[in-house]
């Protein structure tokens, strides 16, 4: 598991700025961060305009940044971070944001996810399907807590990313952990001369065997983890998803995502429409195996 030591922070401008910043930089804190490059895009040539600020017309780009410092002038002071860059951009946001990831060798992408009345949550879309690093959305009310994580696991080398990123999380705050596996019965379970209700119960004590298996490797000494296994009658997974994560009082979700497959990816692309008409306000980080994409996508280049 590689460390999440530079970030990459979209802001807008809007109220949102603010819990994206007490967000990433209370997470700084537990995290060791090494660099924090902050990033607004602007519309395109909208840069090129002049501003008028108490009689001194000044470039539009001087004035965000301008708007920008002042907005990060209460964090200067945390100790947490080693570096801090603000860059202004001018294009289409998810685009510029990427760009700017690649050319820092970001370890992770924090975006927010404003109320259906104000977005639709294109960006946020967009980041967590073509970024080569991990990927946090945070709602409008997040807050920096970290008492409970909930893990979506299918139990394979994808989805152990996910633990294996929060077990560094909760050995630093005391967070728990809660695995949540989703099964479902499959089709033609009567050829066996077995109920749907016996079939799931064959189904979950494999689930729970398939999990000892999965975490054995793990040092999981002080760890408080456990793993909830859920039935999944109608194949609504991300809704079942996000429902525990309130019903349990989750602070975060963390998911798995190789590259632009695996789980978090098949999950979103599925259901990308419903998940981000889903105001449910639990932040979001979506894992990916940072390494292994930037040498892929090197090696694409090269072609």
């Amino acid at each position: 598991m590689y460390a999440l030591k530079n970030l990459v922070v979209a802001l807008d401008l809007s109220k949102l700025d603010e819990t994206l910043l007490q967000y990433t930089f209370q997470l700084s804190t537990i995290i060791n961060t090494g660099k924090i490059i902050l990033v607004h895009v602007a519309k395109p040539d909208s840069l090129k305009k002049a501003v008028n600020t108490h009689g001194i017309l000044v470039h539009q780009k001087e004035k965000l940044l301008q708007v920008l410092q002042e907005k990060i002038e209460p964090f200067r002071s945390e100790p947490s971070f080693e570096e801090i860059l603000i860059q202004v951009k001018a294009g289409e946001p998810a685009a510029k944001i990427l760009e700017v990831a690649y050319e820092h060798k970001a370890d992770l992408i924090i975006t927010g996810r404003k109320n259906l009345s104000e977005g639709k949550g294109h960006t946020p879309k967009k980041l967590i399907r073509k970024a080569l690093c991990s990927v946090l959305c945070l709602p409008e009310n997040a807050t920096a807590n970290f008492s409970k994580v909930l893990i979506p696991v299918d139990f394979s080398s994808e989805s152990k990313l996910a633990l294996e990123g929060a077990l560094p999380f909760a050995r630093k705050t005391g967070m728990q952990i809660e695995c949540l596996h989703i099964y479902t019965v499959p089709h033609g379970y009567h050829t066996c001369g077995k109920t749907q209700e016996e079939f799931a119960k064959i189904m979950h004590k494999n689930a729970e065997r398939r999990y000892k298996c999965f975490i054995k490797d793990l040092d999981l000494k002080g760890i408080d983890i456990s793993c909830r296994y859920q039935l999944d009658p109608g194949h609504k997974g991300p809704k079942i998803i996000f429902n525990i994560a309130l019903v349990e009082g989750a602070d975060l979700i963390m998911m798995s995502s190789k590259g632009r497959t695996g789980m978090a990816a098949a999950f979103l692309e599925s259901t990308s429409e419903k998940l981000f008409h889903y105001n449910f306000g639990v932040p979001t980080l979506v894992f990916k195996n940072k390494e292994h994409n930037l040498t892929f996508f090197e090696a694409i280049l090269k072609i």
